[in-house]
């Protein structure tokens, strides 16, 4: 449903990471197929970042809908890094536009 309105996007979130960067379903689904975040980040696919240090994904350990999860680049324990930001892409799509709450 998200690719039929738009390939990849970016903007605010109203919770942390605060900010998205979805790539292109080609990127994608190429880092999928290369397996490039398999070794550090087994469980996920990883579908875009915030642009600041964090992989955004979906963590597909459990059975669907798949959380879209938040993943800190730079620390590959799990336990640590690993942050829900939505508990499915319908509901992650709700946060988009969307500004953080101050106070």
């Amino acid at each position: 449903m998200f690719l039929a309105h738009s390939n990849g996007g970016e903007g605010p979130l109203a919770l942390q990471p605060y900010y998205f960067q979805i790539d292109p379903a080609d990127e994608a689904a190429l880092a999928l197929e290369d397996r490039r975040h398999e070794e550090f980040f087994p469980g996920f696919v990883v579908i875009g970042s915030n642009g600041g240090g964090e992989y955004v994904g979906l963590d597909v350990r459990g059975s669907s809908p798949w959380p879209v999860v938040a993943l800190d680049m730079t620390n590959i324990d799990l336990d640590e890094s690993v942050l829900v930001i939505a508990p499915s892409f319908a509901a992650f799509i709700d946060l988009v536009g969307k500004e953080a709450d101050a106070g």
